[in-house]
C-alpha cells in the first residue's frame, strides 16, 4: 500500500511537471519569459489596476520612456499635456462606446474611426478622439471620471452617450441615488475573497495551476444551471426614481463641463427592434434582486431614457445626434439588443463625423 501511494505521488508530479513545462514553453512561444507567470491571477498590478472611487473600469494612463500619457479604454496613447494646433474630443459611455466586440474581431472602435475621418478632413488641424468609456458604466462612473481624469486633459468636445446601464440600474430592488443597489451587487465588486484562497496563494508560482484553474472554472460556469429572471409590468414607464436620477446625472455632467468651458454633446444610444434581455440578467445571484420588465415594455423605457437626454440637451443648449432614429432599429446594426456590428460601428461614425462637420465645431475653435 505504501509502495502504492509511493508511485501515485511521484506520478502526480512528474504530470505536474510535465504540465508546467508545456503551458511555460507555451507562454515562451507567444512572447512571454519562460520564468515568469504570465498567468497568475494574483499579480493584478499591472494587469487590472484597482480604480479609486468607480472600483472597476480602465487605468486611462500609461508610461512610456518615462512619459506619461493618456490611455484610452483600447490604449491607444495621447499626450498629457495636449499639443497646440489639436482638437481633443472625448467621448464617454458605456459598452455601446467602448466597443469590445468590433475592437477584438477587427480592431475598430467608432472613437478611433472617427477620428481618422475627422483628420482626414482637417489635415491642417492634428485631432484626437479619445475612448474614455468602459462596459457596465452608468451616468454615476462618467461623473466621476470627468471629474478626476477628463477635465484635466482639456478636451475641446466631450460626447456622452448613455441610457442602458441606467435604466437597468432601476430594475434591482431598492433602487438607490447612487445606484448602490445595482453596483454593490457581488459581480460589479473586485473578487478579491475568490483570488486570494489557500490553493491560490500556495501554488500562484505555478503556471500550471493556473491553466487548470482556468479550464475548472471555465466548465463550472459553462455547464451552471442558469435560471431565467422574473419578469413583471412596469408598465410603459420605468420607475420614476430612475429617470429622475438619470436626469440629475445628466445635468451635473453638463454644470461641470461647463463650468471649464466644455460643450457638450448628447447622443441617444440605438436600439435594436429585436429587443430581448442582455446574459448577465442570467446569472444565479441575481435572482433575487433583479425584476425586468416585460420584453413589450424594454423599448418604451429605452425611449423615455433617450428622450430625457434630448431634453438635458435642449435645455442646456447643448450639442445633440439622435443616433437611435438614425439606425432606427435595423437588425443590421447589432449583434444582440445594443451593441453593434462592424457595419453598425462604421454607420455610427460616420453619423457623429457628419454632425460635427455640419455644425462646424472643430473650425469654431
Amino acid at each position: 500500500m505504501n509502495k502504492l501511494i509511493k508511485r501515485g505521488i511521484i506520478f502526480i508530479l512528474i504530470f505536474f511537471a510535465i504540465g508546467e513545462l508545456v503551458i511555460r514553453t507555451e507562454d515562451a512561444l507567444n512572447g512571454n519569459n519562460f520564468f515568469s507567470n504570465e498567468r497568475n491571477r494574483l499579480a493584478t498590478k499591472n494587469k487590472n489596476p484597482i480604480v479609486p472611487y468607480t472600483i472597476f473600469g480602465p487605468h486611462f494612463y500609461a508610461e512610456k520612456n518615462g512619459v506619461k500619457y493618456i490611455s484610452s479604454t483600447h490604449h491607444e496613447l495621447y499626450p498629457l499635456i495636449k499639443p497646440e494646433n489639436t482638437f481633443r474630443i472625448v467621448c464617454m459611455g458605456e459598452s455601446t462606446t467602448e466597443n469590445d466586440v468590433s475592437y477584438r474581431d477587427y480592431k475598430i472602435h467608432y472613437p478611433l474611426l472617427l477620428q481618422k475621418m475627422l483628420q482626414q478632413k482637417y489635415p491642417d488641424k492634428k485631432i484626437e478622439v479619445i475612448n474614455a468609456s468602459y462596459a457596465a458604466y452608468s451616468s454615476a462612473h462618467l461623473l466621476v471620471v470627468l471629474l478626476l481624469d477628463v477635465i484635466s486633459w482639456n478636451p475641446d468636445l466631450i460626447v456622452i452617450s448613455q441610457n442602458i446601464n441606467d435604466v437597468d440600474a432601476a430594475y434591482w430592488s431598492g433602487l438607490n441615488f447612487d445606484y448602490s443597489n445595482k453596483y454593490g451587487t457581488q459581480q460589479f465588486l473586485p473578487d478579491y475573497y475568490d483570488k486570494f484562497t489557500t490553493l491560490n496563494v500556495l501554488f500562484q508560482w505555478s503556471s500550471f495551476y493556473w491553466y487548470l484553474e482556468n479550464r475548472a472554472q471555465y466548465y463550472s460556469e459553462k455547464f451552471q444551471q442558469k435560471k431565467k429572471l422574473t419578469k413583471i409590468s412596469y408598465g410603459k414607464e420605468p420607475p420614476k426614481l430612475g429617470q429622475e436620477i438619470y436626469e440629475r446625472n445628466l445635468l451635473n455632467f453638463y454644470y461641470i463641463a461647463n463650468k471649464w468651458n466644455i460643450p457638450v454633446l448628447y447622443s441617444t444610444e440605438p436600439l435594436n427592434s429585436v429587443t430581448g434581455s442582455f446574459g448577465y440578467f442570467f446569472w444565479t445571484e441575481n435572482n433575487k434582486t433583479v425584476r425586468l420588465p416585460l420584453d413589450s415594455e424594454r423599448k418604451d423605457h429605452h425611449e423615455i431614457y433617450n428622450n430625457i437626454l434630448k431634453e438635458v440637451a435642449k435645455s442646456t443648449n447643448s450639442y445633440f445626434l439622435d443616433n437611435d432614429s438614425l439606425f432606427g432599429g435595423d437588425p443590421k446594426y447589432f449583434i444582440d439588443e445594443v451593441h453593434y456590428t462592424k457595419l453598425g460601428i462604421e454607420e455610427l461614425s460616420k453619423n457623429y463625423f457628419d454632425y460635427i462637420v455640419s455644425k462646424n465645431i472643430i473650425k469654431q475653435k
